[in-house]
């Protein structure tokens, strides 16, 4: 069951869901056939981001788009931490049971360290990556940057 109604004119793809074994449900869509493009999305957001780009490169590339546990159409289970790494955890889940290999990742915002996490632990499938309004490296002692995480990855950034 969908926590919102989407209205299909604006987001014209079929829903597909896969449980993972954390109690997950994650919604994503597949569109298209060719290379994987592999989109994460960014903190709050959900793959309703990449609608218009998938759009454009479906007759090109096998578009796949997902929602990490919490965000639109997936569902989190109680007590999951919605942090960056638990992300790119369940991403790894996801991608295994869809059986991806040679994967362009796509990230954007959070969707950089996400993906990035995913193809650090995983170069024999990753076969490139675009990045757009992310970054790649520790934030650790950055105070600025740690208490906007901090903030993002609790209450706040859970709150649809």
């Amino acid at each position: 069951m969908t926590k919102f109604k989407v209205n299909k004119q604006l987001f014209p793809f079929e829903n597909k869901f896969v449980e993972l074994s954390g109690g997950s449900k994650i919604h994503y869509i597949d569109e298209g056939q060719g290379p994987v493009l592999l989109m994460f999305h960014g903190n709050p957001s959900w793959s309703f981001l990449y609608r218009k780009m998938i759009q454009h490169l479906k007759n090109d590339f096998r578009c796949i788009a997902f929602d990490y546990p919490g965000f639109g159409l997936s569902e989190a289970p109680k007590g999951y931490d919605f942090s960056a790494k638990t992300h790119s955890l369940v991403a790894e889940e996801f991608i295994n049971k869809l059986k991806l290999e040679d994967v362009i990742i796509i990230g954007q915002d959070w969707g950089g360290p996400i993906g990035l996490g995913w193809a650090g632990r995983n170069p024999n499938k990753i076969k490139g990556a675009v990045l757009g309004n992310t970054w790649a490296w520790p934030l650790a002692g950055n105070l600025r940057f740690e208490a906007f995480s901090w903030l993002m990855g609790g209450p706040i950034g859970r709150w649809q």
